[in-house]
């Protein structure tokens, strides 16, 4: 425990330095790229360029390494650059580890998503100096939450599947209250079954909430909450487990300090959990129901959320108006308290903040179904932000459910127009194939076409078949297989297949995803 110890005072005296000292210049380390206006008013000396080169450096210098997965358009990363990156305490604890900006639309950088084993944007994660993963921090918590969760990190230096491994290796095993504080904030989301793999979800959650030392109400409370994700998900709970899962719950959406530390369950889970747990008109579903809408309003008037964070209190509460039935006729109260929501969003939020918080109202504006005050909210933020391309895919989105086909598919192609980066482009020319199959299945040359031509352009990227491209693939794979009714379009299926034949058969692809090469369209003779 001793280098534990000292690198914990380390932190502080670096800490105490750094919060003393002006750090408004940013450095490029040993990249060859120069930082963008995005990062360098942040002050942080991010890493960019040759990943292999950042490792290298961070082993030199025996620096922790903090990588950030991300892509200019994603409204969530800019939640994270708009919340915690532009932070002074943030700022000042990246003094302490080497910074690596990975976006995932630069040369191999869906490779090296694969080789990280990391998917959704944004994740990130903190290495030891010798590049072994310690752990992946969530975006779903504030600046003070995160930047404990980041010190607990650096002091404890145990990868969590090591940590985990000795957890449940021996039943009398206890935490300290950094490891304890590093499984309960680790972002398990986004693990990806990496650390979890071949054990029981919920059995290890429960293992780790136990030996969490007593007075962490708040780190158990995260770790009792993954616990009755995994056992709703096995849809195995016992009357006796919901019975207990309510009381624990109610108790805490009611706590001020757990509620806050599970923001994420509290605004994204409402109706699942509540239905999952209970049955309609019981006593149950109305004691724990009307805990959840006293959270949410109490969040509402705290003051303390993000503007995403707040109009997705309105998504709360239309998921739990529809929790037994997904087609329920909203009342006017809560279609106004939706509709106020969005217009609070796009009065009092700005910078990378916005760019989140008007996906948020977005998404929220469509599930209420709310879709022309949608489509005239992202509307008017085109050209504003970097997150453009994705506020035209959720305006075809709610184009779409209104019964304008032709407006949909217009703003498809629009934004696969104006996509850039080869792994972006990809994901958009995806998103119009799909929508072409869906909205107008007979335009069968169109829908050939675009598919050859943005395989043909994916194939001009080094790295092409992994991580989130080939997950594209297997999407185009899974919807042409329903399009090829009764194989009346097997010409265009085999031109198709023809064009990732060209990809694969490159040398420089043959050791990225050979499955998806054998896999893809494989039933086309």
């Amino acid at each position: 425990m001793k280098p534990h110890i000292c690198f914990a005072l380390v932190v502080a005296s670096v800490l105490a330095l750094a919060a003393c000292q002006d750090r408004t210049g940013v450095e490029n380390s040993g990249s060859t790229i120069q930082a963008t206006s995005d990062t360098s008013q942040a002050g942080i000396n991010w890493y960019y360029g040759d990943i292999d080169k950042a490792f290298a450096t961070a082993r030199e210098e025996n620096r922790p390494l903090f990588m950030f997965w991300s892509a200019e358009w994603c409204p969530d990363c800019a939640q994270v650059k708009g919340t915690i990156f532009n932070q002074r305490s943030f700022i000042d604890r990246t003094r302490l580890f080497l910074p690596v900006w990975l976006d995932g639309d630069t040369d191999r950088g869906q490779q090296f998503g694969d080789q990280f084993g990391v998917f959704g944007y944004p994740t990130m994660i903190i290495f030891a100096a010798d590049g072994t993963q310690i752990t992946r921090l969530p975006g779903t918590i504030d600046a003070d939450q995160y930047n404990r969760a980041l010190d607990t990190a650096l002091a404890v230096m145990t990868p969590v599947p090591e940590l985990l491994n000795r957890l449940l290796s021996d039943t009398k095993a206890v935490l300290g209250e950094d490891e304890c504080r590093l499984l309960a904030y680790y972002s398990w989301e986004q693990d990806n079954q990496r650390a979890l793999l071949d054990l029981d979800p919920a059995q290890a959650f429960s293992a780790m909430s136990q030996a969490c030392p007593d007075g962490m109400q708040v780190e158990r409370s995260r770790l009792y909450v993954e616990q009755l994700k995994a056992m709703l998900a096995s849809g195995k709970m016992s009357d006796n487990e919901k019975a207990q899962a309510v009381e624990q719950l109610i108790a805490i959406v009611s706590d001020p300090a757990t509620r806050l530390a599970n923001l994420d369950l509290i605004i994204n889970l409402p109706g699942k959990t509540i239905a999952g747990l209970t049955t309609p008109d019981s006593d149950q579903r109305q004691e724990l129901e009307g805990s959840w809408r006293q959270a949410l309003d109490a969040l509402e008037q705290s003051g303390s959320i993000s503007g995403s964070e707040r109009v997705y209190i309105s998504r709360a509460l239309v998921r739990m108006a529809r929790m037994d039935n997904p087609d329920a006729q909203l009342s006017a109260e809560l279609l106004k308290h939706t509709s106020d929501a969005a217009h609070w969003v796009d009065a009092n939020t700005t910078g990378y903040e916005r760019q989140s918080a008007i996906n948020s109202a977005a998404n929220t504006l469509t599930e209420a179904g709310l879709y022309d005050q949608c489509i005239s909210l992202l509307t008017a933020e085109l050209g504003k932000s970097s997150s453009t391309i994705y506020y035209m895919k959720k305006i075809s989105i709610a184009a779409q459910k209104a019964g304008k086909t032709d407006q949909a598919l217009d703003w498809l192609r629009k934004a696969y127009d104006d996509a850039t980066g080869s792994a972006t482009r990809f994901e958009w020319g995806v998103n119009l194939v799909l929508g072409l199959v869906d909205m107008t299945p007979d335009q069968t040359e169109e829908i050939e076409q675009t598919t050859v031509s943005l395989i043909n352009e994916l194939g001009q990227t080094e790295g092409a078949l992994y991580n989130r491209n080939v997950r594209r693939l297997r999407m185009l794979d899974a919807t042409f297989s329903q399009w090829n009714d009764n194989n009346l379009r097997l010409a265009s299926l085999r031109n198709i297949r023809a064009a990732l034949d060209g990809i694969c058969e490159k040398p420089t692809q043959q050791q990225a995803t050979p499955a998806i090469c054998e896999e893809f369209l494989a039933d086309i003779q």
